[in-house]
């Protein structure tokens, strides 16, 4: 499923980058324009990529200690890998707005992650003649007895490299004969990094974080949230760990609509983003009912995608993440709403 979203979403970016270019920015410092002012993160256990990309014209710099990650039979090449749960050190992030919360990173995991750096290898053997670079971060759980959760990361870890071979096909040709004209074209490029924000016994809770350049008038990141079992590997829905969905649902139209209150950012969001964010939490039924299949029907504003809710846990709480172009333009950047275990609202648990 996360496979035909985040597909949709490439097309939906582009289709609609015309009109955010029309519409007047709003004052927020998690804008996209607001590239240069990301948060730095230098830690021991993340690998050079695995901090937030930003969108717009640059990405978050990260400072990380690699070690060597050994290559399965499979057709990527791997680069190198990390460690993530072996510091003791503290974060010091600041969480100032949206893209830095998003980017935030726990290093002091209770399981040990390793990612490593994965090359689509018929980009890198045509490198010469098609300026097409990737890096897709693979997660491996260094902790036995997690053979279940392995199979999903596993499963996760294909989804973003098919993602990347799917764009890579579709833009081959046209790559190919513009270098071969000598066309003067912007390297294309898809990243994805991982994010981690959890990893216990009881749940594994990261973010994909897809980055990509493929010749529209701006690059486009999107935040996929992915959440399991720890010991049985399936995939968490919102509705497993929230006590009270109605309750927070309306926890975060309540938070999005007080801040469209504050200074500089009236009218930042969308014309009835209301209704896009009901879509998200219940499908297109008009009934309100948690009964709906979450995700059920299609968004709305992306007619090729379906509506899902996107979110994360840490230990103090479930953060959920609006992506560009879902409730605000893209000069606007992400939205995120952060719901404390401490509110009633979730299944306690999950806290950590």
């Amino acid at each position: 499923m996360r496979r035909l979203q985040r597909t949709g979403k490439m097309t939906a970016v582009f289709a609609v980058s015309a009109m955010a270019m029309a519409v007047t920015a709003c004052a927020s410092t998690g804008g996209n324009d607001a590239g240069t002012a990301q948060t730095e993160v230098s830690t021991e256990a993340i690998t050079e990529s695995a901090a937030a990309q930003t969108a717009g014209d640059a990405k978050a710099p990260a400072t990380t200690e690699s070690t060597e990650a050994e290559t399965a039979d499979t057709e990527e090449s791997s680069t190198e890998a990390s460690t993530i749960g072996d510091t003791d050190e503290e974060m010091e992030i600041s969480v100032q707005d949206a893209w830095s919360q998003i980017s935030r990173i726990n290093e002091n995991t209770k399981l040990k992650l390793s990612l490593s750096d994965q090359e689509l290898q018929e980009a890198k053997d045509n490198a010469d003649d098609l300026p097409f670079t990737t890096k897709i971060q693979y997660v491996r759980i260094e902790d036995s007895g997690y053979d279940a959760l392995q199979k999903s990361f596993d499963k996760d870890n294909e989804e973003s490299m098919e993602l990347a071979r799917e764009a890579y096909e579709d833009n081959a040709d046209y790559l190919k004969e513009a270098n071969q004209s000598g066309e003067n074209v912007t390297p294309y490029e898809m990243d994805s990094a991982v994010l981690v924000k959890r990893a216990d016994e009881r749940v594994v809770s990261y973010v994909r974080e897809d980055f990509s350049q493929l010749g529209g008038a701006h690059p486009s990141t999107y935040f996929t949230g992915k959440n399991y079992d720890a010991k049985t590997g399936e995939e968490l829905s919102l509705k497993d760990v929230v006590s009270n969905y109605d309750g927070v649902y309306q926890y975060v139209l309540d938070e999005l609509a007080q801040r469209e209150k504050e200074d500089g950012n009236e009218n930042c969001y969308f014309d009835g983003y209301e209704d896009t964010v009901k879509e998200m939490f219940y499908g297109a039924s008009d009934t309100g009912s948690t009964d709906t299949a979450e995700g059920s029907e299609e968004s709305g504003i992306y007619p090729d995608m379906q509506a899902v809710v996107q979110w994360y846990l840490e230990d103090d709480g479930l953060t959920v993440i609006f992506n560009d172009y879902d409730i605000a333009p893209y000069a606007y950047g992400p939205s995120v709403v952060k719901i404390p275990f401490d509110s009633g609202l979730l299944n306690s648990d999950y806290a950590g």
